[in-house]
């Protein structure tokens, strides 16, 4: 059975058809992922998009998307419902299919790491602190959405134009 991760970051973006086409194109043009759905919220500015692929190949999936979003997305202008810190405001990783949740806090570091060093911000995940399998086994998800949502909030500010 193929290893599969469901991948779901929400863009600071919910009108602009052009620049959610964008980072759905940045996503689909990555080799190995799948994009299911692109779900624009309008009166929240904030699209989430959904694909699917091998752990590495999300994580490439991801970056491609943000770095779209880095060009596309002017948060000096960004109005809705909930405020937003950056362009990619969470970035979950999920686990679907022979991966585990462990496995996908991996991926959300090799995220950060290469978000930080294509984007040139500062930050890089860090779970290395806490007991991650007892902590993820009774957290499940929500978990993942934490530590990315937590962490890139700290450092995303920086691709604001």
């Amino acid at each position: 059975m193929p290893r599969i991760v469901e991948c779901v970051p929400n863009f600071s973006e919910g009108h602009s058809k052009e620049v959610i086409e964008g980072i759905a194109k940045a996503i689909v043009t990555t080799p190995g992922c799948s994009l299911l759905d692109v779900d624009p919220g309008p009166s929240t500015n904030r699209t989430v998009y959904t694909f699917v692929g091998s752990p590495e190949d999300v994580v490439k999936g991801a970056l491609a998307g943000a770095m779209a979003a880095a060009q596309l997305i002017d948060m000096a202008h960004h109005r809705g419902e909930h405020p937003r810190i950056g362009a990619l405001d969470v970035c979950p990783f999920v686990p679907v299919q022979e991966v585990s949740m462990a496995e996908c806090v991996d991926c959300a570091n090799k995220f950060a790491s290469a978000l930080a060093e294509t984007l040139n911000v500062p930050g890089k995940l860090d779970t290395a602190s806490l007991n991650k399998h007892h902590f993820l086994q009774t957290h499940c998800q929500s978990v993942l959405t934490f530590f990315c949502s937590y962490q890139i909030h700290k450092f995303l500010p920086a691709i604001y134009r």
